[in-house]
């Protein structure tokens, strides 16, 4: 009696009017999730590839490593760890939720035109494993990779294009044969259950290595799905064209889609709000800036507040193209690795496009999707591997002309760059220009000042010298002044000697007379 039911149910969800039920459950299912996932893009979501602040900074997941967990901001996005991301998780849902949305209602409209053109109804079997196949793509997209990676969403196309190949190849197939009456059981049909079994079971797999938030409930999800295609696999329907028993699993399972976009308060963290103050980071550098005389620390504090401010991978401080045609790298600071990064000098041809804006004293965003020759370059200088869009700001003098240029770099979360990302790295160089403004001015007047000590310092030493030799000429006089005076007193007793002698000699000549 039990399989008898068995049968009877997993037939009813294969012809009408029970194979509308299916179509409306799962489309209802998809189209109960869209209002969550669109209010969560509405608020800002949960962006991928952007920093929080951190003097601990993790490296960029690899798409089948583990997923740290979620936290919410008061501004209503998302920490992962210490990663704020830029591309929001409410519009990767929009767009997986309407593709599964797009892809059931077009089963739907053909399955309607399948009543009246013979054509419609033999593809009928052939789209129906085609969009069960490309719906569990969209699912481990989904609930899996909640943060985007570019090589997840080429993989997925990869995948969807070989989706729409087989689809073809089977189909054609298909049309072709007169061996079989129906389409369970054929080898088309054994070739598409064993690839959505795969599909399924690497689904799960992979939410239990990643661990994202609410993966659980993706575990259950995929393993009802994993269940009905392995039972059809070995118990297909005989005498139909639908898999009864997936269809079965798939409405059990695509309700869990409703709780897609609430899952980041089902992931087991609390979530803990991120505070508003300042950064530790930041106001050391800038504290730094501020207080430091020395040049060389005040451009490491410059670009590691930069880095620590626009969450970027790499921040550098160069000179503009001198009339050798080189480029002068000041220092530089990598957030990855909290280090720093040392001085050098290159020539301008390694970085053609930068060196061109350089010249023109004009900032420069290159974006990661054009063939961006300067990455090359600077993969020579840094001797690292570089990926991702650039960015660059000018720092001008008060009379206009180029001092210096902040040039960031983002290879390991390769973020794209926005509008106000650029907005805030011009606004900060056009604060630093008043800031080394104020540094030449104040190094000016440190050296007027070395050079008026100095100067001090030599006069100081020329009036001791001279003081010297007043006090030696003093003595000397002084000596002179006795030698005078004895000789004085010698005179006046040879003197007096004389006047005895002339009287003597007088008196002896009166008394001769």
């Amino acid at each position: 009696m039990s399989g008898s039911l068995y049968q009877q149910v997993i037939t009813l969800l294969t012809i009408p009017p029970g194979n509308l039920v299916y179509h409306l459950v799962l489309a209802f299912s998809i189209a109960g999730a869209l209002p969550g996932a669109l209010n969560l893009w509405q608020r800002g979501g949960l962006q991928v590839g952007r920093r929080v602040h951190s003097s601990t900074v993790e490296p960029a997941p690899e798409p089948w490593g583990p997923v740290p967990s979620l936290s919410r901001t008061p501004a209503g996005h998302f920490v992962r760890g210490r990663r704020v991301y830029s591309l929001t998780v409410g519009r990767r849902m929009v767009i997986g939720l309407c593709l599964l949305l797009l892809a059931q209602f077009i089963l739907i409209i053909d399955a309607g035109l399948a009543q009246f053109i013979p054509v419609f109804e033999a593809w009928l079997p052939i789209l129906d494993r085609a969009t069960n196949t490309f719906s569990l793509v969209i699912l481990i997209w989904l609930w899996v990779y909640p943060q985007g990676s570019r090589r997840v969403d080429s993989a997925s196309l990869l995948l969807g294009l070989l989706i729409l190949l087989l689809a073809v190849l089977t189909g054609l197939w298909w049309l072709n044969q007169s061996g079989y009456t129906y389409f369970n059981g054929s080898s088309a049909d054994l070739l598409w259950a064993g690839f959505s079994l795969l599909l399924a079971f690497a689904g799960g797999l992979l939410l239990i290595v990643r661990r994202p938030d609410g993966y659980g409930i993706g575990l259950g999800m995929f393993s009802l799905l994993f269940l009905g295609q392995l039972i059809y696999l070995f118990d297909p329907l005989p005498q139909g064209n639908f898999p009864g028993v997936v269809r079965l699993t798939q409405i059990a399972a695509y309700p869990l889609l409703l709780t897609l976009p609430s899952r980041f308060s089902l992931g087991g963290e609390s979530e803990a709000p991120v505070g508003h103050g300042i950064h530790p980071e930041i106001y050391q550098n800038f504290k730094t800036i501020v207080t430091s005389s020395e040049p060389s620390e005040v451009c490491q504090a410059v670009t590691a507040m930069v880095s620590h401010s626009l969450s970027a991978d790499l921040c550098l401080l160069i000179s503009p193209p001198d009339a050798k045609k080189h480029i002068t790298l000041y220092c530089g600071y990598n957030l990855s690795q909290q280090g720093k990064i040392g001085a050098a000098t290159f020539d301008s041809h390694l970085v053609p496009v930068l060196s061109e804006s350089l010249r023109q004293g004009r900032p420069l965003h290159l974006p990661a999707q054009g063939n961006i020759p300067d990455l090359a370059g600077f993969e020579k200088i840094l001797n690292l591997s570089l990926s991702g869009s650039l960015l660059s700001a000018p720092i001008l003098t008060k009379n206009g002309n180029l001092n210096k240029a902040l040039v960031l770099l983002s290879p390991d979360s390769e973020r794209s760059w926005t509008a106000a990302d650029q907005n805030l790295l011009a606004d900060i160089a056009g604060s630093l220009t008043d800031i080394f403004e104020r540094k030449n001015e104040h190094l000016a007047q440190a050296d007027q000042l070395t050079q008026s000590n100095t100067t001090l310092q030599n006069i100081q030493v020329e009036n001791d010298r001279l003081n010297n030799e007043i006090i030696d000429i003093t003595s000397r006089y002084n000596a002179s002044a006795e030698k005078i005076k004895q000789l004085q007193a010698d005179l006046d007793k040879s003197l007096k000697k004389i006047e005895l002698i002339t009287a003597s000699q007088t008196q002896e000549k009166g008394l001769i007379e």
